[in-house]
């Protein structure tokens, strides 16, 4: 399994770095430097586009707004153009 595997699996669980680096018995180091490689994205940045993902198979997308405009990513004025980015 690799850590893509990993994070695939264990999405509704609180997923760090270093427990992904502990199961997987490779460094943290270099779990984040592949992720930047391979995706573009860190960990948390890829954990979070999978998880919004998976919500909107499910269609929960008024939780997703409602969550990413209490996170302050989105505003009221930028909905639309978020969606469409998502």
């Amino acid at each position: 399994m690799n850590e893509f595997e990993y994070i695939d699996r264990n999405l509704s669980d609180a997923i760090r770095t270093a427990t992904i680096a502990e199961r997987l018995h490779i460094s943290e180091s270099y779990i984040c430097h592949e992720f930047r490689r391979c995706t573009g994205s860190t960990v948390s940045e890829y954990i979070t586009s999978k998880r919004i993902a998976k919500a909107k198979e499910l269609g929960l997308h008024s939780v997703i707004i409602g969550k990413a405009i209490y996170e302050g990513r989105i505003t009221l004025n930028n909905i639309k153009e978020w969606l469409q980015n998502e």
